[in-house]
């Protein structure tokens, strides 16, 4: 017995010391991770539970000032579209100061997304926007639900020189937003590295030009409930992927798609390209605009002749028949 309490090792503790001493000081293997790692794994956090996770440790207290990534959601106030209410007044604080933490960092962002449920604060988001754009992100989502668009965020924002900011911009995605005069004829010239354009239901001019020399990948959806004429004409020699959602027809005008005086798109692999009437009446008749549409859509489709991948979606049996006329 003696000789088997030799071999004990001295400094071990009896299983029920060893379990008192993992219950006081647990080991925290998270916060061992390089900064790198913490980063990612911050990165993926809204901006609200980012600035939480510095009550963890020490460690974490100021590691979210420098993630990569800036995200900004006010679906995580809610209560908040109400001007004048408590839950509002939260929100436009918590924004203004995680974009000031913000300032004082001199590292680029590799991603800033503003989600806003209310879209009648221009004045603030536009000074988000703004300071977000200043850290030069590589990738840019603005999304603005609001359904009201009287009051909705503009694009590009006013006061800040694109050109600088926008120098590594290789991703844009736009939602619910305006778009200013000129956006598209000047996309070239202030995100000259963009690669990926999305435009989801933003409302725009009667000639949205879309002209980028870098273009990769361009993704348009048309608002269902948008009434106005809009002449959409794609100039982008690199262009590999286009999606397209258009409504026409229905009472108010439709959205013409249509590339005049531009080149045609030689680099286009895939492209899926849907249409739906929005127009309800039985017994419909293609009326004059609606005729305008379906023959500009037969003019572009047959100006990308290299593509490969096509898919057409509610292209009817009565849609490929007014195509013959």
């Amino acid at each position: 017995m003696g000789s088997q309490l030799e071999r004990s090792p001295q400094t071990a503790f009896p299983s029920y010391k060893r379990a008192r001493v993992d219950a006081v000081a647990p080991e925290d293997r998270l916060s061992d991770l390089p900064d790198h790692l913490l980063h990612e794994i911050i990165g993926r956090l809204g901006s609200w539970q980012a600035a939480q996770t510095s009550a963890l440790s020490r460690r974490w207290r100021h590691l979210w000032r420098s993630a990569p990534c800036l995200h900004i959601d006010q679906r995580q106030f809610p209560g908040s579209d109400k001007p004048g209410s408590r839950q509002r007044a939260r929100f436009e604080d918590f924004a203004d100061g995680m974009l000031a933490s913000f300032a004082g960092v001199s590292l680029p962002l590799t991603a800033f997304r503003l989600y806003l449920v209310d879209g009648r604060s221009t004045a603030s988001s536009e000074r988000w926007i703004r300071r977000g754009l200043k850290r030069c992100p590589t990738s840019v989502g603005i999304r603005s639900s609001y359904a009201d668009h009287s009051g909705v965020v503009q694009w590009p924002p006013r006061h800040l020189d694109m050109g600088a900011v926008a120098c590594r911009l290789t991703c844009l995605r736009l939602a619910g937003v305006t778009l200013r005069d000129g956006f598209g004829e000047q996309l070239g010239a202030q995100c000259p590295v963009l690669q990926v354009l999305r435009i989801d239901s933003c409302h725009h001019q009667s000639y949205c030009a879309i002209v980028s020399p870098t273009l990769k990948s361009l993704e348009v959806t048309f608002p269902t409930r948008y009434s106005d004429h809009v002449t959409l004409a794609i100039a982008a020699p690199r262009l590999t992927f286009l999606l397209l959602r258009v409504p026409f027809g229905g009472e108010g005008g439709n959205p013409v798609i249509t590339a005049p005086g531009h080149e045609a798109l030689p680099s286009l692999v895939t492209a899926l390209i849907s249409i739906s009437d929005r127009d309800c009446r039985p017994n419909k008749r293609a009326n004059k605009t609606k005729l305008e549409f379906l023959r500009s859509m037969r003019g572009f489709l047959a100006r990308i002749s290299n593509v490969t991948n096509l898919r057409l979606e509610g292209f009817t049996t009565t849609v490929r028949i007014l195509w013959l006329v």
